[in-house]
């Protein structure tokens, strides 16, 4: 008679032999996702009516007469080239598809029909303080409500006070780029001085009090340095500032930051551990792991610094069925002012 063999669930065998399981060793797979990917509603010379279509940088030249029938270097198209200046791709909806003026309710459609798409940033072109407000609403809804990690960039509506909003100063034709900069910038990046590389000529010509006056209200300005056009600041509109939300959530390199954290770990939760593993002490100290496996990527893109894994608890909850985790990391900020002393002896 052979001896007992195969594989063991426990080890209860009753025969003679040897069972034997092969398993993965256990591996982080808690990559980091990508970004790069913004939401505009525009005046189009064609493409789809009604719906919300996606355009990549990659392709957007080659198939432009097959989409909106103009050329790519139509000037009707402008808007898409300066958003694909930085983002890896668009979600379009055509606004005024009928050949007449756009209505107001176009640009709502365009919100209800957008929160079923993953996005990074939105924005509208349009300066009507109804609209924008609505905007500012849905950003906020899916920010707090949803658990869409997404910022909106407006013009001039530093009013919104709030660090998923993003207000254009010098001109609302600026939108579609700062929107493609925003959604393509990653984890630990900062647009401070970044040059305007779009096709847009526009006012720059702001004294030095003006400028500070701008950060003071929380505006997204570009100014003058030399020959070019650079970014000054980096920064939302969030100015009033609490315990919870102190000048960090000004910056939106911080604020990319925390909602890659968000936005990560949850896809790491949902994907690989909700409803898949036991809420036990070995499958909580595997979603452990993960976290730390995803925090050290970021340490080593230099967005986050002197993490250690102690920072990291993942505790059970009240329930059976709930985890409390508790994460504290240290954001990296980009360089923005020297001060320096030099002494002559």
């Amino acid at each position: 008679m052979a001896l007992g063999g195969g594989t063991f669930t426990v080890p209860n065998k009753i025969l003679p032999g040897a069972y034997l399981n092969f398993v993965s060793a256990s591996r982080a797979d808690a990559s980091l996702s990508e970004r790069g990917i913004a939401a505009l509603p525009l005046q189009l010379p064609g493409g789809p009516a009604g719906e919300i279509f996606s355009v990549t940088a990659e392709s957007f030249y080659s198939e432009a007469e097959e989409i909106f029938g103009v050329s790519a270097y139509d000037a009707r198209l402008r808007p898409v080239r300066e958003v694909l200046l930085n983002a890896r791709e668009v979600l379009l909806y055509r606004i005024g598809a009928a050949g007449g003026p756009p209505s107001n309710s176009e640009y709502l459609d365009f919100l209800e029909k957008l929160e079923s798409h993953s996005f990074h940033t939105v924005g509208l072109t349009l300066d009507l303080l109804s609209i924008k407000q609505a905007y500012v609403a849905f950003t906020r809804r899916m920010r707090e409500e949803l658990g869409m990690k997404i910022q909106c960039v407006l013009f001039r509506h530093t009013e919104a006070d709030y660090e998923g909003i993003i207000s254009v100063e010098n001109n609302f034709n600026l939108i579609p780029w700062v929107v493609g900069a925003q959604a393509g910038a990653m984890p630990g990046t900062s647009l401070i001085n970044t040059v305007y590389n779009g096709e847009w000529q526009f006012n720059v010509d702001y004294t030095a009090s003006q400028l500070e006056n701008f950060v003071a209200e929380g505006a997204f300005v570009f100014h003058r340095v030399g020959r070019t056009v650079r970014v000054l600041e980096d920064i939302n509109t969030l100015t009033t500032l609490s315990l919870d939300k102190n000048r960090d959530f000004q910056d939106n390199q911080t604020i990319r930051l925390i909602d890659q954290i968000a936005t990560d770990i949850a896809a790491i939760f949902n994907e690989r551990y909700m409803g898949k593993t036991a809420n036990n002490a070995s499958g909580r100290i595997a979603l452990w792991s993960d976290i730390i496996a995803h925090h050290r990527q970021l340490e080593t893109l230099g967005a986050i610094e002197n993490f250690e894994p102690e920072d990291v608890t993942v505790e059970a909850g009240s329930t059976k069925k709930s985890v409390v985790i508790t994460d504290c990391v240290t954001p990296v900020g980009a360089m923005a002012q020297l001060y320096m002393t030099v002494v002559i002896s």
